[in-house]
């Protein structure tokens, strides 16, 4: 079977060839330019008992992973919200136990393409917490901040 367009005639299967191709070079360039917006937040937490927490956030894909010692145990995705503050709660801790909360606020205008702040806060105290742009180290906390 074939397309014809004016007097030229193609094969049927390149229609959804031509798409993928399309398709997987747009995903090819917008690639880049999303781990730019990614970030990973990384806070230690207990004094006797020590816990490292981390959110790691895709601002282009909109999903938000929870690890707690390198094991996810909260992930959720996010394409659109009307607000501007999305907020993550878990509890860490099994003899010094801490509610670890994670604040990711979002301007109002072309949030999408705006870098959008992350603050901790360990049982309701404000922590400094280390911020990388970039995916999920594979094991160590992030040193760069």
């Amino acid at each position: 079977m074939r397309y014809v367009v004016s007097d030229i005639q193609f094969p049927l299967w390149i229609v959804p060839v031509g798409f993928l191709v399309i398709f997987g070079l747009a995903i090819g360039l917008a690639y880049p330019f999303s781990r730019r917006l990614s970030s990973v937040t990384t806070i230690e937490v207990g004094v006797l008992e020590r816990h490292v927490v981390r959110l790691s956030w895709n601002q282009w894909s909109g999903r938000v992973r929870i690890f707690l010692e390198d094991t996810e145990v909260q992930r959720s995705l996010e394409f659109f919200s009307r607000s501007t503050l999305r907020t993550y709660a878990i509890s860490v801790g099994t003899e010094e136990r801490h509610e670890v909360t994670f604040e990711k606020r979002r301007p109002r205008a072309f949030a999408g393409l705006r870098k959008q702040s992350i603050t901790a806060s360990v049982d309701g105290v404000r922590v400094p917490s280390q911020r990388s742009s970039g995916s999920l180290p594979s094991s160590a906390p992030s040193q760069r901040g």
